[in-house]
């Protein structure tokens, strides 16, 4: 895959003013190039009274949207461009992958406020997890902070074995030179944990820390997988 980043504009509200930026920290040493996607018709998959409502918003923010991805695109320090697609949104995120071959899929993260807000995270989010692709969702707080000095990975207790996407990001992982926490969450009623040396050879094995990162462990072993890894 080449080293690129897709960061999906919503067509219905600006991008979070962090979003960008951390994408580009965060493929700063490799470089990558950074592609700018607005999806035409997203959401697509709207019941019609919301989809009416948010009809006359969405086509007074279209051309708005995209004049600021491309002036945003021009102003970044590295490779960047921005592409429309007119398209429903599941197509337009296959084909980005199809024609991009990107690293990560990027998409960042409004509080939400507004019905426009709510409609964004149950079709887009779905639509993006859907690909089984890496994806990066940037929370709307987020601090811009170059690339991460620590990266905390959450291994599920099942074996697991690491799709070809998600090997690809090993060169980025590298490019950080971050240490890095295995969280290991097991259900409450777990009568035994893995031991560390268990859990640590098996991240190592799968190649996706680099082999001189450091790499410590926090199990938790009575509370539910969100509670833990938070």
């Amino acid at each position: 895959m080449s080293s690129s980043f897709v960061v999906v504009v919503d067509p219905m509200e600006a991008t979070p003013p962090t979003t960008v930026p951390y994408a580009v920290g965060m493929g700063a040493a490799l470089p990558v190039l950074l592609t700018l996607l607005r999806i035409q018709h997203a959401p697509d998959l709207l019941a019609p009274e919301p989809a009416l409502a948010a009809t006359s918003q969405t086509d007074c923010h279209c051309a708005e949207t995209t004049a600021n991805a491309q002036q945003l695109a021009r102003q970044l320090p590295g490779p960047a461009a921005t592409q429309v697609l007119e398209l429903s949104s599941s197509e337009a995120v296959e084909q980005a992958i199809r024609q991009l071959q990107p690293l990560l899929l990027v998409l960042g993260l409004h509080a939400e406020h507004t019905l426009l807000d709510q409609l964004r995270h149950k079709h887009l989010l779905p639509v993006l997890r859907a690909t089984h692709h890496p994806l990066l969702l940037v929370p709307e707080a987020t601090r811009v902070s170059g690339r991460p000095g620590r990266v905390l990975l959450a291994i599920d207790a099942e074996p697991y074995k690491l799709t070809a996407a998600a090997r690809a990001l090993v060169p980025l992982l590298a490019s950080w030179q971050a240490a890095y926490t295995v969280v290991h969450v097991l259900p409450a009623h777990a009568s035994q944990t893995r031991s560390e040396r268990q859990v640590l050879t098996g991240v190592r094995a799968e190649g996706l820390v680099p082999p001189d990162a450091p790499l410590w462990l926090y199990q938790e072993p009575a509370a539910s997988s969100a509670a833990g890894i938070l």
